[in-house]
């Protein structure tokens, strides 16, 4: 899922922020960007079991924001995500999240982190559940005869498995972010300006 915000209003702040260093330029850009986007994410997290049952807790505290420093062409980009939470402990909870959420890893050692990406289950609805895993899909005739009859086998599988019947969505992603864009933007715009003026409030004598 993606969804991009649009700010107007800082001609003069853009043309005074491009006379700066490219490092302070993207300092401040990503300063800006994510205080934006916590808005976002406050309001993603608030909403989060609001149209569902919480059983882990995993989907609320997962949410965050990341700016990434490489630029996409001339574009910085940023994003809410699901960060990888850890699953490690002894407690009884942690003891009981790896016993129904860990997948069987057949004997191989299993990654004490998890990231819920079942929240895009619960945000879009599903279709065409089944009872067994959905099998890879065919590659090209490189594959040996051996391997296209397995491909074969694990697609006859999966047609024959029941249905676990479909998820209707519940969506608290999108109506939150719908909610927050004027808020974000105001966000965005009042850190750009303050980090602006902050700058060349400390700037040496030389410039920027």
């Amino acid at each position: 899922m993606a969804a991009a915000m649009q700010v107007l209003g800082l001609k003069q702040s853009l043309a005074t922020m491009r006379k700066m260093r490219t490092d302070v330029q993207a300092e401040i850009a990503t300063k800006s960007m994510r205080a934006g986007l916590l808005v976002v994410n406050r309001a993603v997290k608030a909403a989060t079991y609001t149209t569902f049952n919480r059983l882990t807790g995993f989907t609320k505290s997962g949410f965050g924001v990341r700016v990434y420093k490489k630029l996409h062409g001339s574009t910085r980009i940023a994003h809410i995500v699901q960060y990888p939470q850890s699953i490690a402990g002894s407690s009884a909870d942690a003891q009981l999240i790896r016993k129904h959420h860990m997948p069987s890893a057949k004997g191989r050692k299993q990654a004490t982190t998890n990231v819920a990406y079942w929240w895009r289950f619960l945000e879009f609805g599903t279709d065409g559940r089944k009872s067994v895993r959905t099998p890879k899909a065919r590659q090209a005739a490189r594959l040996s005869r051996k391997a296209r009859k397995a491909r074969s086998r694990a697609q006859a599988r999966y047609d024959a498995a029941p249905s676990r019947g479909d998820l209707q969505p519940r969506p608290w992603v999108r109506p939150s972010l719908g909610s927050t864009q004027g808020s974000a933007v105001d966000q965005f715009r009042k850190t750009l300006r303050d980090e602006i003026d902050k700058t060349l409030a400390f700037a040496p004598k030389g410039g920027l």
